[in-house]
């Protein structure tokens, strides 16, 4: 399940602001409690049809969705992208196509790990021209699924957290040690 984060991300390390790893949220989770919005399951079988990915992007508010096989394995990505692309150059109905026919492969996409900080996933999405990026645990299961939105909010906190310190610290309110 995916919780997208927003506060979660932001960590002062030893008097040093720095941005976080994703993992550093809390030893690999994404805890409900620390962020502001309701768990999504972000995974969807690669033999359901397109229109059952449409309604999932559509009740779920989002523009990705994590494919799985049939051992539930992650098998590739489909995206709103994919859909109005793919769909429409097969010239079939949504209800007549399985995702595994548009989905990007698992191979071909660009990931994370719980270890990356929000700057190097930008930079991955900017550098690949992608909006979502799977966070990949150790052993290879997906545990989250970050959109370029998540890492804007993050870095906007961040600046935020920034001047109020330097606020803080500009009247006096805050001393080096």
């Amino acid at each position: 399940m995916l919780l997208r984060t927003t506060r979660s991300f932001n960590v002062i390390l030893a008097g040093k602001r720095s941005f976080a790893s994703i993992a550093s949220i809390s030893d690999h989770s994404f805890p409900e409690s620390r962020n502001r919005y309701q768990p999504i399951n972000f995974k969807i079988s690669e033999n359901a049809t397109v229109m059952n990915a449409i309604r999932r992007l559509s009740s779920s508010n989002v523009g990705c969705l994590v494919t799985t096989d049939a051992k539930g394995n992650a098998s590739g990505l489909i995206s709103e992208r994919d859909i109005i692309n793919k769909v429409g150059a097969l010239d079939r109905l949504a209800d007549e196509v399985k995702i595994c026919e548009i989905a990007t492969p698992f191979n071909n996409v660009v990931l994370a790990k719980p270890c990356d900080s929000i700057n190097d996933c930008m930079s991955k999405m900017i550098e690949n021209d992608i909006r979502h990026l799977p966070v990949v645990s150790d052993n290879n299961g997906v545990v989250a699924l970050l959109s370029i939105l998540d890492c804007v909010k993050a870095c906007v906190e961040e600046q935020d957290m920034e001047i109020e310190l330097l606020s803080r610290f500009s009247q006096g309110l805050y001393s080096v040690h």
